[in-house]
């Protein structure tokens, strides 16, 4: 039950920047759940809500002017012939900004197969090392210091 919430407090993360999903998997990697599956139902979560960018994401644009500003400076032929390699950066380290990229490739024509099947497994591999680093340094740090609300 615990990982369906997580994958839906993870869902609006892309747009609403309140839920910070790293704080959340360094969260549950302290209290011992497993790792591996903390970073998959984040990262279900993540690509449910970054796919919905790509559909909904023009939708957005027309309603933020901010948004639509940002848009406007992006050369979208040169997006295009780096969109795959950009989404890929986006997905594994943040940077570009993967909402950003994913509303860019609705535009270009980059399909969400390659965007849903790339988010996932970036955002799994980034969130089963921050999930999973709690659980090592454990071993050999004192986690008396800790709250004790984050205590395992």
């Amino acid at each position: 039950m615990i990982y369906l919430i997580l994958c839906i407090i993870a869902i609006p993360a892309p747009v609403i920047f309140i839920f910070n999903s790293e704080t959340i998997a360094i969260v549950m990697g302290l209290k011992g759940h497993h790792f591996l599956i903390v970073s998959a139902a984040i990262a279900l979560g993540q690509t449910i809500g970054f796919c919905l960018l790509y559909y909904f994401g023009q939708y957005l644009v027309n309603h933020w002017q901010s948004l639509h500003n940002r848009l406007q400076r992006f050369d979208l032929e040169k997006f295009h012939k780096q969109g795959n390699y950009l989404i890929c950066c986006g997905a594994l380290t943040g940077l570009p900004p993967l909402n950003i990229m994913s509303i860019l490739a609705s535009r270009v024509g980059i399909p969400i197969s390659f965007l849903a099947v790339v988010t996932f497994f970036m955002r799994w591999l980034r969130y089963a090392i921050l999930a999973g680093m709690p659980q090592f340094f454990v071993k050999y740090i004192d986690t008396s210091i800790l709250p004790d609300w984050l205590n395992p």
